[in-house]
């Protein structure tokens, strides 16, 4: 339901990814919660607050051991915003996955 929204919206509500970030770990659809991150980047072009999301993203690495992937993470966040970012963001995840 997520992905159809998605496609369609006209405006990004980083609120509502941040619904599916939260829940799709816990049904086991990690890569799912990694990838609607990856699209709220690219769609909102790193304006907004993705801190959150970052949160909830190195907390359901940490809870699965996946340390490393945690730390992707809170480098990402510690380094700030800004399209580097993004990209740094999205090189660590392809290292990851």
């Amino acid at each position: 339901m997520f992905e159809e929204w998605e496609s369609v919206c006209s405006k990004y509500d980083m609120g509502l990814a941040n619904v599916a970030i939260l829940g799709y770990p816990s049904q086991g659809m990690h890569e799912e919660a990694e990838l609607i991150f990856a699209n709220a980047c690219k769609k909102t072009k790193g304006k907004g607050s993705f801190l959150e999301a970052w949160e909830m993203l190195m907390v359901h690495a940490l809870n699965t051991r996946k340390v490393d992937l945690a730390d992707n993470h809170l480098r990402a966040a510690v380094l700030g915003w800004g399209m580097a970012s993004i990209a740094r963001y999205q090189n660590c995840i392809s290292q990851v996955f």
